[in-house]
C-alpha cells in the first residue's frame, strides 16, 4: 500500500487572482507577480481571518533586524502614533456606522525562509505548473490549474484555480494555500492599515506578550477591549493582495540568478510608494536598485551592519549610528544615537564617484549630480574603479549610472570598497569625534538593558520610533484635553501617565548619553583640568561642557558638509597628486589617509586647555579664562571660521569651505604631495581674503548709505585691515597666523583699491 504524503500547507485563503509584472532595469528581464486578492477582518467566526491575523505582522516583528543583510531591509518604520490617532478612529467610527469605508488593499509578499534561520531566501523552492484531476470535488469541478512551490509535504505555497471550458478561472473558487512554517507574509505596502487591524485584534485577544510586540503595546492601550466590542466587528474587512513571483525559483537561480525575491519585493514597494504617501528621500536612496551610487552606499552600510572585521576592527561603530530613514527631505540628524545618515553617505559617495575635479579653493561645488548619469561623468566613475580592466571594454562602453548588470554591480562595488569605501569607513571609525560618539552609544546600549522595555527600541531598534512615540504621547494628551474620548477616561489618564513616565526615562537616558559623549570627547585631557562633577559622577572639564559638545556635534560634526569635507576633501587632493607621482614616489592610499586622519585628529581631539581654546575659538567664539575653572565663551566672535570663511547657511555643496580647515591642518610627509597641498591652501587663502574684504566693503557702504565707488582709499584701507586681521586671528587658532602675508593679501584685493 502506497502511503499518502501529508501536505504541509496549513493556511487556506480564497479570493480572486490576477497578475502584474516587475523587472530588473539592469537586465531588462521581467517577472510575473501572481497574486490573490482576498480580505481580512475581525470576524472570528471565519477561521481564516484569525489565522491570517496570527501570521500577519510588520517586518519589525517577523525578522530580527540584526539577522538581516542590509539589502533585505525593505520598509519604513511604522508611525504607531498615526495608526492609533487616525486610522483606528477611522475604522471604529460610530458616527458614520452606516457608511461603507474604503481601504486600498494591503499588499503582502509571501517570502520563503531558510530552514535553519528566520531569514528570507533569494528564491522559492522549485515551482511546478500543472493540472490536477479531482473527480470528487464538492463543487463538481474536475480540472484544477495548480502552481506549487516545493515538493509534496514540503510545500511553500500552492495556487489552485478551477478550469471551466478549458480556461482557468480568475474569480470563483480560487485559493492560495500557504505553509506558514516555510514562508513569512511581508507587508510591502499598507503596513499602517494592517497595524490598525492587528492592534485591534491583539487588544481583543490580549496578544502582546511576544518580546518583539511588547514595546509597541503602549501606543494602543486606549483602545480597550470593552470599547472595541461596542462596534459591529463583522463589518470591518480590509482588502489584501498576497503576492508570489513563481518564476523566481531555484530553476531560475541555476540558469541565471541575476534577479531575486528581495529585489522584486523592493521593486513592488518602490513602485507602489511613488504615488502613495510620500516615502522619505533617504529611504528611496537606500532602496534604489537602479542606481550604482546607491549600490556603493549600501555596500558601505552592509559592512557597518555586519561588523565586517576586514573593514571594521576595534570599533564601536554600529548601524544605529547611521540614521536610515530621516523624516521628509531633511538632512538634519534627529536620532540621538546617530551621527551620520543615508543622505550624508550618499552625497559623499556621489561626489567621490562623479566629481570631475571641478572643486577649487573654497568655492561652492557646482552642478547637479542628478544629471551626472552618463557621458563624461560616468566615464570618470569607471576610470576611478578601473572598469576597463576588471569588466572589459564591452561592459565599460555600455554601463551608465542606471544601466548595469548584476555582475557589473558586484565587481564595481568590490573595487569601490577596496579604496573609496574603505576610506569612508575609516573616517567613520577613525575620526576622533565620531569614535567618541560611537563609544558613548555602546555604553548607553548596555545601560538600556536595565531600564524600561520601551527605551532600548526607541534608541536603537528603529530610526523613527522615538519620534513616533512623542507624537503619540502629544496626540493622546490633546485628545484627552479636547474631550475626544467618552469612555474609560480615568484609565486613559493612567495610560497617559505611563507614557509620561516612559518619556521621562527616555529623556534621562538621552541626558546620560550626552554626559557620556562629553566624557569621551575630553578623555584625553590631563586630570588636573577637571574641576567639577555632574550627576552620575561623570567627570567633565567645565560646567557648560555638555552644552558645548552637543552644539559642536549638532551644528558641525554631524552635518553633510563637514563629513563630506573629511573624505571628499582628502580625495580631491590625493587624486590630483597621484597622477603626478609614480614609481618610487608613488602615493600609497592607506598610508596617506591614515596620516591625514592622525593629523586632523590631533586638532579635533583636545588634550590640553590651550588646544581646546584654539578649537573653541575657531568653531564657537572668544574663550576667556586661563583654565577650565574660569572659562567663559562668547559666541560669534569676528575671527571664527564661520564669520571669516562663510557666515551663511552651510549647505552640503559648501563643503569645500570645511575642507579648508583640513588643508591648514594637513601636512603630508611626502614632500611633493605637501607642495600640492600648499598650492591649494594658497588658492583658498586668496579666495577667503578677497571674499571677506568684499563683504566688509559692501556692509560698510550699506551702513553709511554710500556707493562703493564713493568710498575713500582710507576707508577701503580700514576695511582691508579689519578683514586681514580677522583672517589672521582665525589662522592663529590653527597655529598658522604666520603664513598670512599682508602684502600678498593686499595684491589679491588690489582691484578694489583702484
Amino acid at each position: 500500500m502506497k502511503l499518502q504524503t501529508i501536505s504541509a500547507l496549513n493556511l487556506k485563503l480564497q479570493g480572486s487572482t490576477g497578475s502584474f509584472k516587475v523587472g530588473s532595469p539592469n537586465s531588462r528581464e521581467s517577472f510575473e507577480v501572481k497574486y490573490l486578492l482576498t480580505h481580512v477582518g475581525l470576524n472570528f467566526n471565519e477561521g481564516s481571518d484569525e489565522r491570517l491575523l496570527k501570521e500577519l505582522a510588520p517586518v519589525r516583528e517577523i525578522f530580527d533586524f540584526k539577522s538581516l543583510d542590509f539589502d533585505e531591509i525593505m520598509q519604513r518604520d511604522i508611525d504607531d502614533a498615526r495608526v492609533s490617532s487616525e486610522l483606528i478612529p477611522y475604522i471604529l467610527d460610530d458616527e458614520s456606522k452606516d457608511l461603507v469605508k474604503f481601504f486600498p488593499p494591503i499588499v503582502v509578499v509571501a517570502l520563503p525562509i531558510k530552514n535553519d534561520a528566520n531569514k528570507p531566501l533569494d528564491y522559492y523552492p522549485e515551482v511546478k505548473n500543472g493540472v490536477e484531476q479531482r473527480k470528487d470535488h464538492p463543487t463538481g469541478v474536475e480540472d484544477w490549474a495548480v502552481i506549487q512551490s516545493g515538493e509534496d509535504g514540503k510545500e511553500v505555497f500552492k495556487f489552485e484555480q478551477p478550469i471551466l471550458s478549458g480556461v482557468p478561472q480568475l474569480h470563483d473558487l480560487v485559493s492560495l494555500n500557504l505553509n506558514t512554517s516555510k514562508c513569512r507574509l511581508i507587508i510591502v505596502d499598507g503596513q499602517h492599515r494592517a497595524m490598525a487591524l492587528l492592534a485591534l485584534y491583539r487588544n481583543l485577544k490580549e496578544d502582546w506578550s511576544d518580546s518583539r510586540r511588547k514595546p509597541f503595546e503602549s501606543y494602543y492601550k486606549e483602545w480597550t477591549p470593552e470599547y472595541i466590542r461596542k462596534f459591529n466587528l463583522d463589518e470591518i474587512r480590509l482588502p489584501m493582495i498576497i503576492c508570489t513571483i513563481p518564476e523566481l525559483d531555484e530553476k531560475y537561480a541555476r540558469a541565471s540568478g541575476a534577479y531575486d525575491l528581495k529585489k522584486a519585493s523592493r521593486s513592488i514597494f518602490l513602485t507602489l510608494n511613488k504615488t502613495a504617501r510620500k516615502v522619505s528621500r533617504s529611504r528611496n536612496l537606500l532602496l534604489d536598485d537602479s542606481d550604482l551610487i546607491s549600490s556603493f552606499m549600501r555596500k558601505v552600510l552592509s559592512k557597518i551592519k555586519n561588523g565586517d572585521s576586514n573593514f571594521l576592527s576595534s570599533t564601536s561603530l554600529e548601524i544605529h549610528n547611521v540614521e536610515l530613514d530621516q523624516g521628509g527631505d531633511r538632512q538634519v540628524i534627529t536620532s540621538p544615537m546617530a551621527f551620520t545618515g543615508v543622505p550624508h553617505l550618499h552625497y559623499i559617495t556621489e561626489h567621490l564617484m562623479l566629481d570631475s575635479g571641478d572643486v577649487t579653493g573654497v568655492r561652492k561645488r557646482d552642478g547637479r549630480f542628478s544629471t551626472r548619469a552618463k557621458g563624461t561623468y560616468i566615464s570618470v566613475l569607471l576610470q576611478r574603479l578601473d572598469a576597463d580592466n576588471t569588466l572589459g571594454q564591452d561592459a565599460y562602453s555600455s554601463i551608465t549610472r542606471n544601466v548595469f548588470t548584476t555582475n557589473d554591480e558586484t565587481v564595481l562595488c568590490d573595487t569601490f570598497m577596496s579604496s573609496y569605501g574603505k576610506c569612508i569607513l575609516k573616517s567613520l571609525t577613525g575620526f576622533f569625534p565620531f569614535k567618541a560618539y560611537a563609544d558613548a552609544t555602546q555604553a548607553i546600549k548596555i545601560a538600556s538593558d536595565s531600564v524600561d522595555v520601551h527605551i532600548k527600541p526607541m534608541l536603537f531598534d528603529g530610526q523613527g520610533i522615538a519620534r513616533v512615540f512623542e507624537d503619540h504621547r502629544k496626540s493622546l494628551e490633546h485628545r484627552l484635553d479636547e474631550g475626544y474620548f467618552k469612555h474609560d477616561v480615568p484609565k486613559l489618564k493612567l495610560f497617559k501617565a505611563e507614557l509620561d513616565r516612559i518619556n521621562s526615562s527616555y529623556e534621562l537616558m538621552i541626558s546620560r548619553f550626552e554626559r557620556e559623549l562629553t566624557k569621551n570627547y575630553f578623555a584625553g585631557m590631563q586630570p588636573n583640568f577637571y574641576s567639577s562633577k555632574e550627576p552620575g559622577n561623570d567627570l567633565v572639564p567645565f560646567s557648560n561642557a555638555v552644552s558645548w559638545v552637543t552644539k559642536v556635534y549638532r551644528n558641525i560634526f554631524q552635518t553633510v558638509a563637514f563629513q563630506a569635507a573629511i573624505v571628499c576633501g582628502f580625495f580631491s587632493q590625493f587624486e590630483k597628486a597621484s597622477s603626478e607621482f609614480v614609481g618610487e614616489l608613488e602615493l600609497k592610499l592607506d598610508d596617506c589617509f591614515d596620516e591625514y586622519l592622525e593629523q586632523i585628529n590631533n586638532f579635533f581631539s583636545p588634550t590640553s586647555y590651550p588646544k581646546f581654546r584654539n578649537l573653541s575659538e575657531l568653531l564657537i567664539g572668544h574663550t576667556d579664562g586661563d583654565n577650565f575653572s574660569n572659562i567663559d565663551i562668547s559666541e560669534g566672535s569676528p575671527f571664527t571660521f564661520r564669520n571669516v570663511v562663510f557666515p551663511n547657511e552651510m549647505s552640503p555643496d559648501e563643503w569645500p569651505k570645511y575642507r579648508y580647515i583640513m588643508l591648514e591642518i594637513w601636512s603630508p610627509s611626502h614632500s611633493g604631495f605637501n607642495d600640492s597641498i600648499e598650492n591649494e591652501r594658497n588658492i583658498c587663502r586668496q579666495q577667503i581674503i578677497t571674499s571677506l574684504y568684499d563683504r566688509y566693503i559692501k556692509d560698510y557702504s550699506k551702513e553709511n548709505m554710500r556707493h562703493i565707488s564713493e568710498l575713500t582709499k582710507d576707508e577701503k584701507e580700514a576695511q582691508f585691515s579689519l578683514a586681514f586681521n580677522n583672517f589672521k586671528d582665525m589662522l592663529r587658532r590653527l597655529n598658522k597666523a604666520s603664513v598670512l602675508d599682508e602684502s600678498v593679501c593686499r595684491r589679491y584685493v588690489s582691484d578694489s583699491f583702484i
